[in-house]
């Protein structure tokens, strides 16, 4: 358990606003390096080689570098996120997500992730209409220009002051999953693993369109906020309870 002490610290950290972009990544132009742009290019083919024969019908629309690598507040905890964007999957989308879902989180595995230039590697597969492939600061890999080109701005906000309001968002995301019914006072039945997945996932997609919509860009409280729950691994902790949850259920049925 972290002190409230180190806790600010890492607020702290993740609040950084530098003055130009990666400089392993992107020149004083804001471009992306040139043998850096074919090494993640090299990552992506593989990837594309690997899983998509599996889908016949598959168009591939670009490959782009995103999330806070590609903006002033990176960080050394910072991951090269790189997705490969797509369309013709499944005619119908919430199927595609689901599959693709699968997917990503076997590719995110912490046993085979891949160290780039000191940062975890983050490689996947999303859909078109995924809101975080048609948001900011996304750099196309394909055709080697911004989508959406970053602008440093100022965070509105301490570090104290978001750390004020992260106790009060985690509180009551730990107040959801406390209502939600439970087998043995302990595991989730199928129904709350069900709601608190979709209860994650509408956090997730409230800090992505904040981030894609606020004039304050990823500088705006609730990406902030929703950035925090991955940093202190409460999000990671109730996915990883949620799939606690579904393997309990069926022990049971096995039992």
């Amino acid at each position: 358990m972290l002190s409230k002490e180190k806790k600010l610290q890492l607020v702290t950290d993740m609040m950084q606003n530098h003055s130009v972009l990666l400089p392993d990544i992107f020149d004083k132009h804001k471009k992306i390096h040139p043998d850096i742009r074919n090494q993640l290019l090299n990552v992506a083919n593989f990837i594309m080689e690997e899983v998509l024969p599996f889908f016949p019908c598959v168009t591939v629309k670009d490959i782009v570098l995103l999330g806070s690598i590609c903006s002033y507040t990176y960080s050394a905890s910072s991951d090269t996120d790189v997705f490969i964007l797509v369309d013709n999957i499944f005619p119908d989308i919430k199927l595609t997500g689901t599959v693709l879902n699968h997917i990503n989180i076997s590719l995110s595995d912490l046993k085979c992730r891949p160290f780039f230039h000191n940062h975890f590697m983050d490689c996947g597969i999303l859909h078109i209409s995924n809101k975080r492939c048609i948001g900011r600061n996304i750099y196309s890999l394909l055709y080697d220009k911004w989508n959406d080109e970053p602008k440093r701005l100022q965070y509105p906000f301490t570090p104290e002051e978001l750390f004020r309001e992260y106790c009060q968002y985690s509180a009551k995301l730990h107040e959801y999953v406390a209502s939600l019914e439970k087998i043995d006072n302990a595991f989730l039945t199928k129904e709350s693993c069900i709601k608190l997945s979709n209860y994650l996932q509408m956090l997730r997609d409230e800090a992505f369109e904040a981030k894609n919509t606020s004039p304050e860009r990823e500088y705006c409280l609730d990406y902030n906020l929703y950035r925090l729950l991955k940093r202190f691994k409460t999000y990671a902790h109730f996915e990883n309870y949620i799939q606690d949850s579904y393997k309990n259920l069926i022990r049971k049925k096995d039992a």
